[in-house]
């Protein structure tokens, strides 16, 4: 009986640790990046700091500033400036991926945070051959 209440305890801490974490969104810093309620500032795994659309911090605080979000991490956890890196979905919308596929940002991954590379980079394209948002003026 011992052994199970170890593996059980092991198991929900582990489930626990895998899971999205809640938080509120206090401020949105930038294109990529927001504050959040206990001070951590999270940088968007995916969005390229460079070249967004000149809206993107306004529409990005409609967005999520004062909601609360599931953050999703990926390989690494944090950047190398110690800020935590992550995937944020407000009410069911992962916002990494809506920046890039409306054109307001582009797509960057950087290795080992690969998680939704693929499906990211195909919404960039898609965005670039409608012509929204930055891309409006790509030839």
């Amino acid at each position: 009986m011992g052994y199970a209440f170890l593996l059980l305890l092991f198991l929900s801490v582990f489930i626990w640790q895998r899971s999205p974490h809640i938080q509120v969104v206090s401020r949105v810093i930038d294109g990529s990046m927001v504050e959040l309620q206990d001070g951590e500032i999270v940088r968007y795994i995916g969005v390229d700091e460079e070249g967004m659309h000149p809206d993107i911090v306004a529409v990005h605080r409609q967005l999520v500033e004062g909601r609360r979000g599931e953050l999703e991490f990926d390989v690494r956890e944090r950047d190398k400036e110690g800020r935590l890196w992550a995937y944020l979905s407000v009410n069911g919308l992962m916002v990494n991926e809506w920046l890039v596929a409306n054109g307001y940002a582009r797509a960057s991954f950087f290795p080992p945070n690969l998680r939704y590379a693929e499906r990211i980079r195909h919404m960039e394209e898609e965005a670039r051959k409608l012509r929204i948002g930055i891309w409006e003026r790509d030839t």
